[in-house]
């Protein structure tokens, strides 16, 4: 919501629906899911816990750069330990998100016969080369194949 004049015609033609006295009432309105942002507060709400960043490294993260909306349902999002929030949202590759390296090192090397199934990558493929996520390790039969 902004107040520089510039506002296209449909909006002055339908200015009941458009147009506002307050920057809050244009917030309300047209971003209620991201009030705060609209109106230019920055909040570091819920600095305190954990929230899956989908964005970026894809791990559990605190520090409140999580988006509103996961402030605005905390219960579904927001999580008092990093363990918690790891099990519920990267469970697939928990030790990755908890920061703890796998229990095993890789048993496999390039050419060899163990094959995992490359879901990061960009290729979508299954690999032999070695690279596994540390999670493939502690359970090579249930993700890796010969």
């Amino acid at each position: 919501c902004v107040d520089d004049g510039n506002e296209p015609s449909y909006m002055t033609a339908n200015a009941v629906g458009y147009m506002f006295t307050h920057k809050s009432d244009c917030c309300q309105q047209h971003y209620n899911w991201n009030y705060e942002e609209c109106l230019g507060i920055s909040t570091t709400a819920n600095s305190n816990l954990y929230y899956p960043d989908w964005e970026q490294d894809h791990i559990c993260k605190k520090g409140g750069g999580q988006p509103q909306y996961m402030n605005n349902a905390i219960d579904v999002w927001m999580h008092d330990t990093i363990n918690d929030c790891c099990d519920k949202h990267f469970k697939y590759k928990f030790d990755e998100c908890v920061g703890t390296t796998g229990a095993a090192v890789p048993s496999t090397t390039p050419g060899s016969t163990n094959w995992y199934p490359d879901w990061e990558g960009s290729e979508d493929v299954c690999k032999n080369d070695g690279q596994q996520p540390a999670y493939m390790n502690t359970n090579p039969s249930q993700w890796m194949d010969t």
